[in-house]
Order: C-alpha cells, then structure tokens, then sequence
C-alpha cells in the first residue's frame, strides 16, 4: 500500500506544496485587509482545511476517473482491499497538509493578534470531522461513478438537501418543536414532484420498458428518506423526554427549559405541548414510513429492480446513519444528566462528539464495503 500512496502522491506532484502555499498566502493577504480583524482570523481559519482538501482531493479523482482507474487496477499486483484502504489513508494525509498550513497560518498571525485557541480547536476539531464524515459518502461515490465531477458534485448536492432537511424537519435540538407544518410542506412538496415526474416517465417511455413498477419507486426515493430521518430521533426523543419528566424533573427542567429554577405547573405545561407536538410528527411520519416500505416491498417483489435499490442504499444510508446519532446526542446527554444527578459533566457538544465516535465505526465499514464493491464493476 506504501507504493499506492507513494503513485498519487506523485501524481500530484508540485501541487502538493504550491496548492498549501497559496491558500496559505491568500488567507494571510485576507486576514490583514479584511475588517473585523477578530471575526475575519476565525472565518479563514475555517476555511484552510477544506479549501486545501477539496482541490487537491479533486485533482487526485480527475486524474483517475473514468477507465483510468480501472487500468490502474489491472496494472499493479495489489488486491481490491489495498487500493480502497489506500484512498482513505490519502484522505487523512490531506487533512494531515491542510493542518500543518492551518498550523503555520495560526503562528503568522499570532505573532501580532492574540488568538483565542479554545475556538480554534473547536473549528479543528469539527472540520477535521465533518470532511471525514463527507469522505465515506464521496469515496464510493467516486468509485461507482469513475468520474470527479459526480463524486464533487454529488458530494455537494447531497449537504444542500441535508441542510434543507435540517431547516425544515429538524428546527433545533432537541428537535421538533413547533415544526410540524414545515414537515408536512417538505413531505408534500417531494411527494407531489416525484408522482407528477413518476407520471411523465411512465408515458412517455412506456413502450421503452418502463413499467409501474419501476417509476413507482420515485416517490419511495423521494420521501421515504424524510419520513425515516424525523421518525427515528422523534422515537428517541419521546421516550428520553418521558424518562427525564417522570424520573428526573430537574433534569427534565434543565434540558428542556434551560433552567432549573422553573416551575413544576411551566414543566408540566411544556411536557404537555411537546407531547401533542411529537404525537404529531409520530402519526405523519410513521404512517408515511410505513405505506412506503409497503410500496417498496411490493416493488422490490414485482419489479425488477433490485439492483437499482441496492444502489441507492448508497445515497439513503447517511441519513440513515445522520438519524441514528441525532438520536445518540440526546440519549448521551440525557443519560449523562441522570448517571450525574444533574450535574452533566459534559455540554451538547461532548454528547455530539461521543454519539458521532459511536456512528463512524458502522459508517466507515459500510462505506468501506461499497467502495470496493463498486470499485470492481467496470469501468464506464
């Protein structure tokens, strides 16, 4: 595998210290014109990392994309396994560059403007996570597809419907609150543009092959994803909620109210709200998963598209996962805040951090898996 990292390394060439010494001269000219001296070192020191990571992770997949790469594979005496692994080691030897230059930059501007570096490693630490996090979905992607643009692209229109998710279904932690009619709009909307889409293919190929069977899995595409990403953190919501309210009501008080001293008729009325708001999300959201797992079944059953489901997978499965550790945050905290009789040790961040440690171990083995699956398909 040495001699793997070693070939892109040296495909990259120059580029592995001109592209960090550019950013890293950019970001020193900014930081010294821009106004709001403070706020601007933060906002660059954001930005150096993924700045670094992206263009020289995107020169890397261009010059392997298409049957490029598959005459790589043919061409060195190394199994599937060694060269997905490889890929994933690049990944940490471009954060690896991307810090030391996020290092040299924080020293520059150190010597002149006092820094607060408790900010800084809360920037470091995030980044460094997130573009991890978008790596086990970019990598097989880029595997599947053998091309650079699709797995960029793909990569990024995938974090603008994620937000989109974020803004409409979950409003803030802990979630749900207030935020029913955005997700039934949400639900909506994608239902009624993937049966009207649905509708169009079906007529106007129908005498190509296309069957019900095949265009009905748009609108399972479409929304099943949403329902499933608010069910499963409104599950776990519910019942830690109840946990805390019958248990512990001070706990219950300082999670929900963000202060102890409130009242038991103000803890009671609030318990009462966020019930009738969560029984809401449970019945829009669990009938709507379960009539498209219906659909799914039937289609997986009748239609032969098995393989396009599995492949999918690839896409549904992050937020799958996405759902699983919003539901870990407030589980960790919540379950820290009873062990501790209230007195939590760590903040909402610590509990993120834990619940992301817990998710990334299933995450990167499934992504593991695709990338070397996909990589042994063919080229395109």
């Amino acid at each position: 595998m040495k001699n793997l990292i070693m070939a892109d390394l040296k495909v990259l060439g120059n580029r592995l210290w001109s592209v960090p010494l550019g950013v890293f001269v950019l970001t020193i000219i900014s930081a010294l014109f821009l106004k709001d001296y403070n706020d601007s070192i933060m906002f660059i020191n954001t930005a150096i990392i993924p700045i670094i990571f992206v263009v020289l992770s995107y020169i890397l997949m261009h010059y392997s994309e298409n049957k490029r790469l598959h005459n790589e594979i043919g061409s060195l005496p190394c199994s599937s396994f060694s060269l997905v692994l490889e890929k994933y080691v690049t990944v940490l030897i471009f954060l690896g560059i991307g810090f030391i230059t996020n290092t040299v930059y924080l020293i520059s501007v150190g010597t002149f403007q006092k820094i607060n570096y408790n900010d800084v490693t809360t920037v470091l630490i995030v980044n460094i996570t997130v573009i991890i996090t978008l790596s086990l979905l970019a990598i097989p992607l880029f595997f599947k597809s053998k091309s650079a643009k699709t797995a960029f692209f793909g990569t990024i229109i995938w974090i603008a419907g994620l937000a989109t998710l974020f803004g409409t279904v979950l409003i803030k932690l802990p979630p749900f609150r207030d935020g029913i009619y955005k997700n039934i709009f949400i639900i909506s909307a994608l239902f009624i543009i993937s049966v009207l889409a649905m509708i169009i293919i079906y007529f106007k190929d129908k005498g190509s092959g296309v069957t019900l069977e095949k265009v009905l899995i748009l609108p399972v595409f479409s929304v099943l994803p949403v329902t499933l990403f608010a069910l499963i953190p409104t599950i776990v919501d519910t019942i830690n909620q109840s946990l805390l309210y019958n248990f512990m009501l001070p706990g219950f008080k300082r999670m929900y109210l963000n202060q102890e001293s409130a009242s038991d008729i103000l803890a009671s009325s609030y318990r009462i709200s966020q019930l009738s708001d969560q029984m809401s999300y449970l019945l829009l959201n669990g009938i709507s998963s379960i009539v498209l797992l219906g659909v799914l079944i039937f289609v997986w059953k009748r239609g032969n598209i098995k393989d396009m489901i599995r492949n999918a997978v690839l896409i549904f499965l992050p937020l799958f996962f996405l759902a699983i550790e919003i539901s870990l945050l407030l589980s960790v905290y919540i379950v820290e805040i009873i062990l501790s009789g209230n007195s939590p040790r760590i903040e909402i961040d610590g509990a993120w951090f834990i619940a992301h440690i817990i998710v990334f171990i299933p995450m990167l083995l499934v992504s593991f898996h695709y990338s070397k699956k996909f990589l042994t398909e063919g080229g395109k």
